[in-house]
């Protein structure tokens, strides 16, 4: 049986050399009986020859632009977009619709390309020549051992993102243990907000407001700081997406779950629900409107059969002047992967507030209540 090799034309006269031999009927080269095959391990599969045909269809600075992003994790599944505009894409370790890859590309004048690896870090900013030819592109075993080195760097780097994040985490309990509960001491930024102190969040000598926060399995991961000005902050290193602070402590089976970026909101909602009896609840502070989805996603799997609400902010006066409401997108997005219900706070027109802290501080805890009310009866939390 003859043993037919993948050769692109440019090539044909290197197989020859090597002592092949040209089937004019199928139109391929092969290899001789008696030969050996090791010198042509290159065209043995097709590999090669889509590698050089796929090379000479395209413009040679775009491709070498993809190597070079494919090297540090990017994933090419299609054709990217060469406007000049920043745009998203996979990388390794993206999951989902996660996009932790950026990139940008100019054609114009000299091409140059710019990609970020947000996962790890590495970036490219780089001039493509146009007389740059296909031969000087990697090949696939090239690109197969840049990726397998781009796969190690990323386990180094979890590993050690990890091994900081530990250390921050003790030296974050630590500091807890010396500083004052705000239960009976609320801090300048809970008596700003209305809202009272608690058990479970701090104040320092400074006046600043130490929020701590956990993972799904109950580990302090980092803290939020909040300065009298409202002027936030976390601890460098500690792992904040995922992490959440319960405002009422702990979340038991039969409590419905309510899910909202900032502290005092989750406080207001709290406190306004309580005021009018309303049992079996549990607020979560995810800290920001990003961090609702996985919080949201880790609660729904550690709490499958309980009822869940997404309080989202609403950032209407943002959505005037641009068209995009981020809270609400942000909530409702969680909403829907974890089949929750959606409160938004609704303000008149012209008022200033996007959250139900300022809801409350504008019409009181009954508005915030009533906000509930439709959702909470279909419950059944309500006491007659």
């Amino acid at each position: 049986m003859q043993k037919y090799l993948f050769v692109p034309f440019e090539e044909k006269d290197e197989v020859k050399k090597l002592g092949a031999w040209y089937d004019s009927k199928v139109k391929k080269w092969f290899i001789p009986n008696g030969v050996n095959s090791e010198p042509f391990s290159k065209w043995l599969t097709k590999e090669h020859l889509e590698f050089v045909q796929n090379s000479k269809k395209n413009h040679a600075p775009r491709t070498t632009f993809i190597d070079d992003i494919q090297a540090i994790g990017a994933i090419v599944t299609q054709s990217l977009i060469y406007d000049g505009k920043f745009h998203r894409i996979k990388v390794i370790g993206d999951k989902g619709g996660s996009l932790s890859g950026s990139y940008r590309y100019f054609d114009d004048g000299i091409p140059h390309g710019y990609f970020r690896n947000h996962r790890t870090g590495e970036e490219i900013k780089k001039s493509y020549p146009r007389e740059e030819s296909y031969e000087s592109r990697l090949t696939p075993k090239e690109l197969a051992a840049l990726r397998e080195e781009q796969l190690q760097r990323m386990e180094r780097h979890k590993k050690e993102q990890e091994e900081q994040a530990n250390i921050v985490a003790q030296n974050i309990a630590q500091l807890l243990h010396n500083l004052p509960s705000t239960l009976n001491n609320p801090s300048d930024y809970f008596i700003k907000k209305g809202i009272s102190g608690t058990e479970y969040t701090y104040k320092d000598g400074n006046n600043l407001t130490w929020i701590p926060l956990y993972d799904k399995s109950g580990k302090i991961t980092t803290v939020q700081t909040i300065a009298s000005d409202g002027a936030k902050r976390f601890f460098s290193g500690g792992k904040k997406h995922g992490s959440f602070h319960v405002i009422n402590a702990s979340i038991n089976v039969q409590d419905t779950i309510i899910i909202c970026e900032g502290f005092a909101t989750g406080a207001s909602i709290l406190e306004s629900l309580k005021a009018y009896k309303v049992e079996n609840i549990a607020v979560v502070a995810a800290m920001d409107a990003g961090n609702i989805l996985p919080v949201a996603k880790d609660l729904k799997e550690l709490f499958a059969n309980n009822q869940f609400i997404i309080a989202c902010d609403n950032d209407y006066l943002s959505a005037l002047k641009t068209g995009i409401n981020p809270g609400v997108n942000y909530g409702e997005k969680a909403a829907q992967e974890i089949n929750a219900h959606v409160a938004i706070p609704q303000f008149a027109s012209g008022e200033v507030g996007s959250d139900f802290n300022d809801l409350m501080l504008l019409h009181g805890k009954e508005e915030v209540f009533n906000t509930f009310l439709v959702i909470l009866k279909n419950f059944r939390l309500m006491k007659n």
